[in-house]
């Protein structure tokens, strides 16, 4: 008897769970981050503070990466050229950006 109680259950709950609505359209997500401060500035030609530096890095990206040990390496561009009087710099942008 007490199997059977058991499966009738199972299968009810097997059967509301499957009435359920139609998923809906996803959610953008949510990032939030928080720190003491406040950035001075967006414009990072004119950023003086650290917490805008923090914003700078979370936002945009570079054209080189710095490494730990101290090397650069690309990171937007797949190549860069300087001219032989080293005045002008050429970079090949990455496909996708």
């Amino acid at each position: 008897m007490k199997q059977k109680v058991l499966y009738i259950l199972l299968l009810a709950t097997l059967l509301l769970s499957a009435c359920s609505g139609g998923g809906s359209a996803a959610q953008p997500a949510i990032v939030r981050i928080g720190w003491a401060g406040s950035p001075d500035t967006l414009n990072p030609g004119m950023a003086i503070l650290s917490e805008a530096y923090t914003i700078f890095e979370l936002v945009y990206d570079s054209m080189y990466d710095l490494n730990l040990d101290g090397s650069f390496t690309l990171s937007l561009a797949e190549s860069a050229d300087v001219s032989d009087d080293g005045t002008v710099w050429t970079f090949k942008i990455r496909d996708g950006l």
